[in-house]
């Protein structure tokens, strides 16, 4: 196949992630250099060839769900999977699909391997300091927790995914907990003293702004440091 086919991709040649376009089948019709590099073929020899022939045997279910989903326009189309590189080490790659005028689905192809690696080392961490950790995002839903944080609150972590901070905290209303709540979403990092859910004993907490909106919570019985004025 000509080399002028690729013409209307050459533009993305140098960008930080892979450029495909697929038939509804997943067979690739186009893709820049970087997607070339991402599955370690080169570009021409990658025309025809089924996109999922490079993905994990563990990530084609959700590779073909979204797949199926671009054809169609509904619901999310994008997700995590592990692709299989040629002569490479496998590489976990973010995938978004939308679909094109004509019948084509354009693929946007990101290696987030070290940033999933980084995460996944964060957990360990978090799973391991004393601290109670929560974590919420900008429209203050709970999206991480870590086991002392279930063991401080008396909650299970699938119980508490999900739930926004005033559903988990709602004696704060009123109090110097949701003073500083406010504070923190403004963007100032907080320490401070206040009662438990059961308002059985005190906890010492740091409330974090997070990137993006949101704040990070980092907690632990106040006994354990007495040093409880509000900063």
């Amino acid at each position: 196949m000509p080399d002028t086919y690729l013409e209307p991709r050459d533009c993305h040649d140098h960008a930080p992630v892979g450029y495909f376009t697929l038939d509804p089948d997943g067979t690739i019709r186009q893709l820049d250099l970087t997607g070339a590099s991402l599955l370690g073929v080169g570009r021409i020899p990658l025309i025809g060839r089924n996109f999922v022939d490079f993905v994990a045997a563990e990530s084609r279910p959700d590779f073909a769900a979204i797949l199926a989903r671009a054809c169609t326009a509904e619901g999310p189309r994008a997700c995590d999977v592990t692709l299989l590189p040629v002569r490479l080490p496998r590489v976990v790659a973010h995938i978004r699909l939308r679909a094109a005028a004509d019948g084509e689905i354009q693929a946007v192809v990101a290696d987030v391997t070290e940033h999933r690696t980084a995460e996944a080392q964060l957990r360990t961490i978090l799973e391991h300091i004393e601290e109670g950790f929560l974590a919420f995002d900008k429209a203050w839903r709970l999206v991480q927790i870590n086991g002392p944080a279930e063991t401080l609150l008396h909650i299970g972590r699938v119980e508490a995914l999900g739930k926004r901070f005033w559903e988990m905290f709602p004696h704060a209303l009123g109090t110097l907990m949701e003073e500083e709540c406010g504070r923190a979403a403004a963007g100032e990092a907080r320490t401070f003293e206040a009662a438990s859910i059961a308002g059985d004993r005190s906890f010492r907490y740091r409330y974090v702004p997070r990137e993006g909106g949101g704040m990070c919570i980092l907690f632990k019985d106040a006994q354990a440091n007495p040093q409880g004025a509000a900063a």
